[in-house]
């Protein structure tokens, strides 16, 4: 070869250049983050619009819908962060109160008066529900349980257990509880009672109120 270039000097510029075409950062939008294998997902990355496999960092919280930035790990690209999440998870709670003497002796759940009931807009498949409920109530005898929970899509959850020791003294109980297998969805949420132990009658009235707020979350990393 003729010319003021040498081999070494030919062969640095080969390597930029192969080096340029290698891509190893990308941009993309997540396209579905699996439950199961929390560190995998699906990605449309830029400018294709096919999903392909990705891995996730364990501590990024990006969740599908979201754009992201991925890195070139061998053949793996994973998604290392997110430009803003989408799943911004907004409570819904509300505070019922009672008009009047009402009570149950039922040992199964049973609505509590009115009922109690807020609406859920769930977004994934993929994601559980936290129930936080306070229920105010009184007994007519002493040793009396209670037991307080949600009814949703058919389903009574139990959230938490009260024992009435003293007869006629209004108390609080506050409890939390997980749903891990509701689909995406408008779900009602009714708060419901039972008599779980003794033989007074549970028992609300002016003086009582039910506290119940609920948030879709993330699972924890499996």
């Amino acid at each position: 070869m003729t010319g003021p270039f040498n081999s070494d000097l030919l062969a640095m510029v080969q390597h930029m250049i192969a080096a340029s075409r290698s891509t190893i950062t990308a941009t993309g939008t997540l396209t579905d983050r699996y439950a199961e294998i929390w560190a995998g997902g699906m990605c449309q990355i830029d400018p294709s619009a096919v999903s392909v496999p990705v891995k996730i960092f364990r501590d990024c919280d990006a969740t599908p819908g979201d754009r992201v930035a991925l890195i070139k790990f061998g053949s793996d690209w994973a998604v290392v962060g997110t430009f803003g999440s989408t799943f911004l998870p907004v409570p819904v709670s509300n505070v019922f109160g009672f008009g009047g003497i009402t009570g149950t002796t039922s040992a199964t759940p049973t609505d509590m008066p009115g009922p109690p009931t807020v609406t859920l807009t769930k977004r994934f498949d993929w994601s559980w529900v936290e129930v936080t409920l306070f229920i105010s109530t009184f007994a007519t005898a002493n040793g009396t349980g209670m037991r307080g929970g949600v009814l949703v899509n058919g389903v009574d959850y139990d959230v938490l257990n009260k024992f009435h020791n003293s007869a006629s003294v209004h108390a609080s109980e506050p409890g939390i509880a997980t749903i891990t297998d509701l689909p995406a969805g408008d779900w009602p949420i009714s708060v419901r009672w039972r008599r779980s132990a003794g033989s007074g009658e549970i028992r609300v009235d002016t003086n009582d109120n039910v506290h119940i707020r609920v948030l879709e979350v993330a699972p924890p990393p499996s």
